[in-house]
């Protein structure tokens, strides 16, 4: 998204102003993009700890009304993203692939729902066990740590 639309990036984070979020959003978002992904990862090619990747994949009628239109786009790249990402560009190179959550990107990442920001009737699918997703993940890193092969 952050290559697709860059515009439209910085017209949510004005129009939504969420008070909590500090430092330059247009900027953070900006370093989103695939060049500057693309560059990191051809400077640091290998993780210096073990890393674990699980992406979101979101449909039409899992992603929030708010999403749907960078969903609609992306979906022009495969079937396989979140409204935000693409599912190859959600996994880091070199890392432990654990699945897919099955929700749009926000609904993994932000608990809108909670929120008494505007955004929140936007984000009209952001139900998500966000709890029992990262217990989840956690369990599997230790047992995995703990018993590295």
């Amino acid at each position: 998204m952050a290559d697709a639309i860059p515009g439209q990036a910085d017209r949510w984070i004005r129009q939504y102003s969420l008070p909590n979020c500090q430092g330059d959003l247009t900027q953070g978002f900006k370093s989103l993009s695939q060049t500057e992904r693309h560059a990191f990862l051809s400077r640091y090619p290998d993780p210096v700890v073990p890393t674990y990747s699980l992406p979101a994949i979101s449909d039409k009628t899992n992603t929030s009304k708010v999403l749907l239109q960078v969903w609609q786009l992306l979906s022009t790249f495969g079937d396989k993203q979140d409204s935000q990402l693409t599912q190859r560009d959600a996994i880091i190179p070199g890392s432990k692939y654990l699945g897919s959550a099955l929700a749009d990107h926000s609904a993994i990442a932000l608990p809108f729902e909670t929120s008494n920001e505007s955004i929140r009737s936007g984000a009209d699918k952001n139900h998500y066990p966000r709890t029992a997703l990262l217990e989840a993940m956690v369990r599997f890193v230790i047992e995995d740590l703990d018993n590295p092969k």
